[in-house]
């Protein structure tokens, strides 16, 4: 979503300029874009994703961001990410080990992350369309890596999405009868377990 207005619009498929359209399908396909100035007004873009449909994508950018205002967003952010590098406080006189400490725990919070769309709906392993009732599914459970102190760290620092987390891991046995080692999206899990990872790493957690 952009907030000028789309003056042209250019479409190529595998290369190849294609007049009158404005969808295309190939296996390279770009889109070049021309808008209407704005002085010095700034283009500014928003981006919804979803691994249902547009509408999902369309309905979570509405719900996550439904203004243009970039510096409430930032600030936002900010208030969000301090919330979560606060439950943990550490005393020092030297500023680049505090820096080096809150930048680990910024990086041991990325993921896993949100998979399920604003209505609940994600698309599970078994490549159908799942409504996660009572908990928000969540994926990039890099088990494998994470067991021993990630996910022990998570209990600490983010309890409240533990449950999401496990229910996460169980609607994934349901889909296909394993518990997850590597799950992504919506990743094979049977090739998961054979060629990424071994273990049950999930039973562990």
């Amino acid at each position: 979503m952009f907030s000028g207005k789309i003056s042209n619009i250019q479409v190529f498929e595998d290369g190849n300029q294609v007049d009158g359209k404005t969808d295309a399908s190939g296996n390279v396909v770009k889109v070049a874009l021309t808008f209407k100035p704005g002085g010095k007004q700034k283009l500014l873009v928003k981006v919804g994703i979803s691994e249902v449909d547009i509408d999902g994508a369309i309905d979570n950018l509405d719900a996550e961001i439904p203004h243009w205002d970039f510096e409430q967003v930032r600030k936002q952010a900010e208030e969000d990410w301090e919330k979560v590098l606060q439950t943990v406080k550490i005393k020092t006189d030297k500023p680049e080990i505090a820096e080096t400490f809150y930048t680990a725990l910024y990086h041991s919070c990325v993921a896993p992350y949100t998979y399920s769309d604003v209505d609940k709906r994600y698309r599970g392993f078994d490549r159908q369309i799942h409504t996660a009732g009572n908990f928000t599914n969540y994926t990039g459970l890099s088990l494998w890596d994470t067991f021993r102190a990630l996910n022990p760290l998570l209990t600490i620092v983010q309890p409240s999405r533990i449950p999401d987390f496990i229910n996460s891991m169980l609607a994934q046995y349901d889909e296909t009868g394993l518990l997850p080692v590597w799950p992504l999206c919506q990743r094979n899990q049977l090739h998961d377990r054979l060629s990424c990872s071994a273990g049950d790493c999930g039973c562990l957690f």
